[in-house]
């Protein structure tokens, strides 16, 4: 029974004390409105190994990064469609928490013209299947 109790005891010292032992950057996108931007897109690079981290911001704007390295340098690039993306070297994270709040501006872009063209095959109306081989 002593030797249970030593057991138990040992088991939830352990536990209090455990540690961080990474870093999670965190943030809001918006644009110079003050809007958030959900779906943009966020990549971490740890530049001396190559390690990559990726999120996308949530409806409101918000993205997390669990589990990086401390450390760094790192190069944090954000894209967002209709925005201009944001690169930004010589990212350092401490252990924990780091926040990264950031503004994008507006691009405009012009789209490339898409053109759909169909042909029509038969004079059968109504429901059916063609099964061809082309």
């Amino acid at each position: 029974m002593r030797k249970l109790f030593l057991f138990l005891a040992l088991l939830i010292s352990t536990s209090a004390i455990s540690q961080v032992t990474n870093s999670t950057l965190n943030g809001t996108i918006k644009d110079k409105k003050g809007e958030t931007l959900p779906g943009s897109t966020i990549q971490l690079t740890l530049t001396t190994t190559g390690t990559k981290y990726g999120a996308s911001a949530d409806v409101n704007g918000i993205f997390h990064i669990f589990n990086a390295n401390v450390g760094g340098p790192y190069k944090v690039k954000i894209t967002s469609v209709g925005y201009k993306g944001l690169e930004k070297d010589g990212v350092y994270l401490v252990l924990g928490s780091n926040d990264l709040d950031v503004t994008l501006e507006e691009e405009n872009t012009q789209l490339k013209e898409v053109v759909i063209t169909a042909t029509k095959r038969g004079t059968k109306t109504g429901a059916g299947i063609y099964l061809g081989e082309e």
